[in-house]
């Protein structure tokens, strides 16, 4: 009983110690969804810098070590804790046409390694 409340007071000492304080997001202790909640919404309510110091982009069925607080399977809540707390949640939504740029570029780097080392070279449609 009362680990939250110690998680929270250890977080009160590092920022006092002027450390950086990431909290939040450590191994998922539930999988009720009500009780994720609980548990980032007080630190989001004190103003923590961060929500968490990683977001598991991995879906937690598909986790074969241990699932995050926050899953792939909740990117959109996180994106909404992060816009409506004003916190930095590390992840920022991107326009489409640059999701596309940056996969392009991402292509022709990984094109480019195969080609120095003799590799297969991924044609048009690969791409």
């Amino acid at each position: 009983p009362g680990g939250v409340r110690e998680l929270m007071a250890e977080n009160l000492i590092a920022v006092w110690l002027d450390l950086e304080c990431a909290s939040g997001n450590d191994a998922r202790s539930t999988e009720s969804e009500i009780r994720v909640g609980a548990k980032i919404l007080p630190y989001l309510i004190a103003g923590s810098d961060l929500i968490c110091s990683g977001m598991g982009s991995i879906l937690k069925y598909d986790n074969s070590f241990n699932p995050s607080l926050i899953n792939g399977e909740e990117l959109e809540d996180y994106l909404v804790l992060q816009r409506d707390f004003e916190a930095d949640g590390g992840l920022t939504p991107l326009p489409e046409s640059r999701a596309i740029e940056l996969r392009e570029r991402a292509v022709a780097a990984i094109a480019a390694v195969f080609e120095e080392l003799g590799l297969s070279t991924p044609t048009e449609d690969m791409k």
